[in-house]
Parts: structure tokens; C-alpha cells; sequence
């Protein structure tokens, strides 16, 4: 499964209360619909041998969509990804902008690029 990761953050465990990776992105579903996944990781764990190389990618990276391979749902109802797969960076993309275009722009492009009247 593809994932594409854009927000990272450090957070207090409610489960064991010390520090945890939280991992927040999207991906697209069954239906060609875009869904919210997140993904905890804990330090203390085994399993972030497998995600440290990824991590430090994603953190060299923040501002920017890092898509990741090898990731599996451990509830997919809940869009959680399992902390248990061995995820592989594929590509790095700049993040969508998703402010409005100013008027004044939108006015300029308009005059010079918009229908002869």
C-alpha cells in the first residue's frame, strides 16, 4: 500500500507516557477516494529499526509529502497504519499550496489570459 506522509510530530504516549512518533498522511481507497491514515512510533520499540532511516527522511523533509511503500493497515476503520511493516521511501513531493489565488492575481491573470471581449 502507498501512503503519503505530511505531517510529523512528537507526542506524549497516553499508553505508556513518554515520547512517541506520530505520523499523519492520506491515501487512496478502494474507490479512488482520498482517506486520512496516521501511524504512531515508538522509540522503545523493536520495530523502529525498520522506520528510523524513513523517519529521519520524512523530518530532513517537513513541508513536503514523503509517499512511503510497504505499509499495511493494522485497523483500517480508524485509518491506522500499522507500526509493524517495514516501510520504503519512494518519492518526495512538494506540498500542494492551498491558499486562494489573490484577487488582484486572479484579476491579471484574467485580463491577459481570459476570453477577448
Amino acid at each position: 500500500m502507498i501512503i503519503a506522509i505530511d505531517s510529523i510530530s512528537e507526542i506524549t504516549s497516553r499508553h505508556h507516557n513518554r515520547p512517541v512518533i506520530r505520523l499523519d498522511g492520506h491515501y487512496v481507497d478502494e474507490f479512488t477516494t482520498l482517506q486520512r491514515c496516521y501511524t504512531f512510533v515508538d522509540p522503545e520499540n523493536d520495530n523502529f529499526a525498520d522506520w528510523e532511516a524513513v523517519l529521519r527522511v520524512i523530518a530532513e523533509n517537513r513541508g513536503n509529502v514523503v509517499e512511503l511503500t510497504g505499509c499495511r493497515f493494522k485497523n483500517r476503520t480508524k485509518g491506522l497504519i500499522s507500526a509493524d511493516c517495514r516501510p520504503r521511501v519512494e518519492a518526495i513531493y512538494p506540498k500542494p499550496d492551498k491558499r486562494p489565488t489573490p484577487p488582484e492575481v486572479q484579476d491579471t491573470f484574467n485580463r491577459l489570459f481570459g476570453p477577448k471581449t
